[in-house]
């Protein structure tokens, strides 16, 4: 398996050490019933424990499509708590996305094709 890359700029401040996913583990055990995620146009207000459960059940769902890590999904979505969801369980817990983001309809299907991408979600509005 290949090894994690580390970049560190010029700073005095170490680089964290962690992936995304064993930070956000950690955060989320130790924080389990505080805020993590608060969406006031959608009326949400997650603690870490239900974002986690969130993450994990939406990963399962990609795991059951016979997506395997490593492997590139695509994703379409304004600003909302799903998106989160999505972002945490492929980044985190599964896949490493592709995040170009682009925002008009005719673009979805001209840039999805350089991603490679072996599924797709869309969400409007």
């Amino acid at each position: 398996m290949p090894q994690p890359s580390y970049v560190h700029g010029a700073s005095a401040t170490p680089l964290i050490g962690e992936t995304i996913g064993v930070r956000f583990n950690r955060i989320a055990e130790r924080f389990a019933e505080r805020d993590a995620l608060i969406v006031r146009h959608q009326q949400v207000r997650w603690s870490y424990r239900e974002l986690q459960r969130r993450v994990d059940a939406f990963a399962a769902g990609l795991l059951a499509l016979g997506l395997e890590a490593g492997e590139r999904v695509g994703i379409w979505s304004p600003n909302n708590a799903e998106w989160v969801v999505a972002q945490l369980a492929e980044q985190v817990r599964l896949l490493g996305t592709d995040n170009r983001r682009t925002f008009q309809d005719q673009r979805l299907y001209r840039d999805a094709e350089p991603t490679r991408a072996r599924a797709g979600r869309r969400r409007s509005g």
